[in-house]
């Protein structure tokens, strides 16, 4: 912030970006009024750890509405912020690869418009008293194994809820025994209104052995993101039968046993679909994702390495697509050395990509990416990818 002479006092709002250690902070002290406030801190990477920004002054201005901060350090924000009554939007970001939740005002409750609480990447816990947020329209976000079965069951009192961000499990000791609180989950969604569930139900470390039945119980989830070993017809069958499921992030460690075969009764209402796995075998039938609008596919021209068979790559019945607007392909497994074996089937899956899109009735934006390496999964293909 430069040191310019202006009358605090009478803003009603701020928006500043701080990239130094050794810059200003702003001087909320004098925000009397400040009914909007952005805070960005984008520190060199060599002060995450041992930079914190104090944002305890924050609990004294009384007339905000909106307060939207991004960091890449930690903060020292209040532990109470009860006179912050008229307090409508609280988003905090802190960097993705943190390990541990952002610890929240012990009295954040007792904020009767807060109507947008978005904590990223995720907070320590709910809220205590959670329910009594009636005002609250968008939750994000917390670890389900984190917080005591009747912290969750607070929910099913915010009436007003649209949108709800879940994480779980974060832990592979927590994929055996996420069945009982994902059953409490399920019940306390208000029955009431159009409450959108987001599931980020995978990690680096979190790989479920096949689609968990539980998932045909949360009816109102719109956005899943899930590991498995194997996708088997009984998961895609799971899945394909939720009603409100409109984005599909899909990860597959293992070599796919069988072609996934999307029948023409499934995923009525998904409009983006992302499927990562070692080998595409993918069949979608007559009537399957009516509704379906971005096609992302990342997978290796030769399975996970030379010698696992991913030579039948398959991609059948994408004509079916009608609503199709994008298609996105990635694939792997393209070395510096590669031989002239591994050119012919890279050739071979482009032109036979081509072939299967070229069947669409519609035109639709296409980008293939060739990849130098193999999968490592949870690394951005784009990373390391050149466009062609």
């Amino acid at each position: 912030m430069p040191a310019v002479d202006i009358d605090m006092s009478k803003l009603r709002s701020f928006s500043g970006c701080e990239s130094t250690t050794q810059g200003h902070i702003p001087p909320l002290s004098e925000f009397r009024f400040i009914r909007v406030l952005i805070l960005v801190f984008l520190f060199p990477p060599e002060a995450e750890g041992t930079e914190t920004v104090n944002l305890r002054a924050i609990c004294r201005l009384f007339q905000l509405r909106y307060l939207k901060i991004r960091s890449q350090v930690e903060l020292l924000l209040p532990t109470q912020i009860r006179a912050l009554q008229h307090l409508e939007t609280l988003e905090i970001a802190l960097p993705s690869r943190r390990k541990t939740g952002i610890a929240l005002p012990s009295d954040i409750s007792q904020l009767p418009c807060l109507s947008y609480l978005n904590i990223l990447p995720q907070m320590a816990s709910l809220p205590d008293g959670v329910g009594a947020l009636r005002s609250l329209r968008s939750l994000a976000t917390f670890v389900l194994e984190e917080n005591s079965l009747d912290s969750i069951r607070g929910i099913r009192h915010l009436t007003n809820l649209t949108e709800l961000f879940v994480r779980a499990p974060v832990n592979q000791r927590f994929v055996e025994s996420a069945e009982a609180r994902m059953d409490v989950l399920c019940s306390s969604l208000p029955e009431q209104g159009d409450c959108k569930l987001y599931l980020n139900a995978w990690s680096q470390e979190v790989w479920f052995p096949s689609i968990p039945h539980w998932v045909s119980r949360l009816q109102k989830l719109y956005s899943l993101e899930i590991g498995v070993d194997q996708l088997c017809r009984e998961g895609v069958a799971v899945l394909a039968g939720l009603p409100g499921l409109v984005r599909l992030d899909l990860w597959i460690r293992g070599v796919p046993r069988e072609s996934i075969v999307i029948a023409g009764v499934g995923f009525q209402a998904l409009k983006h679909l992302i499927v990562t796995s070692s080998t595409l075998r993918l069949t979608i039938e007559a009537g399957a994702m009516p509704k379906l609008q971005r096609l992302k596919l990342e997978f290796n021209v030769n399975g996970t390495a030379p010698d696992q068979g991913g030579r039948d790559n398959a991609l059948a019945g994408v004509e079916h697509l009608s609503a199709l607007k994008d298609i996105i392909v990635h694939i792997g497994g393209f070395g510096a050395a590669a031989s002239n074996d591994d050119s012919d089937q890279r050739a071979a899956a482009v032109s036979a990509l081509r072939d299967a899109i070229g069947l669409l009735p519609n035109r639709v934006r296409v980008d293939i990416t060739l990849v130098y390496r193999y999968p490592s999964f949870g690394i951005p293909y784009s990373s390391v990818a050149e466009n062609r």
